[in-house]
């Protein structure tokens, strides 16, 4: 579902899709300046286990200690206002984590806060929490 006030449109609402479809990519494909650039400098990154990452940490994490197998999202809610953007929506993945060698696969519903930065869209939030 794809909400926006009345300035934005639907369009720009699939670009915000379009971004998380990149950073899926990226996380998939271990792009660490491609992940580093669509994130703002300020980011919150609330894992589904409740670990909190700002961005040095988070991208830390993905490139030592995380190997993401699989992503998929579906069933994304996109709302604009002005120079933010929130998506809402389900995310199963299935992720490897190195320092224990187990793989996890996670049910989760995520909450992310896309802003309007000087030259694109950058993920200033991003908090997970387990489905039911």
């Amino acid at each position: 579902m794809i909400e926006s006030d009345k300035d934005s449109g639907p369009i720009l609402a699939r670009d915000i899709i379009r971004l998380e479809e990149q950073r899926v990519a990226a996380l998939l494909h271990k792009d660490m300046a491609g992940l580093r650039d669509m994130l703002s400098d300020d980011l919150i990154h609330i894992h589904g286990t409740g670990r909190i990452e700002d961005k040095a940490a988070y991208l830390k994490s993905v490139e030592e200690r995380l190997i993401f197998k699989a992503i998929s999202r579906h069933d994304l809610t996109v709302r604009i206002f002005g120079d933010i953007a929130i998506m809402t929506g389900p995310i199963d993945q299935t992720l490897h984590y190195r320092d224990s060698d187990q793989v996890n696969e996670m049910r989760a519903v995520t909450t992310q806060i896309w802003r309007a930065e000087e030259d694109r869209w950058r993920l200033v939030s991003f908090h997970a929490s387990k489905r039911a």
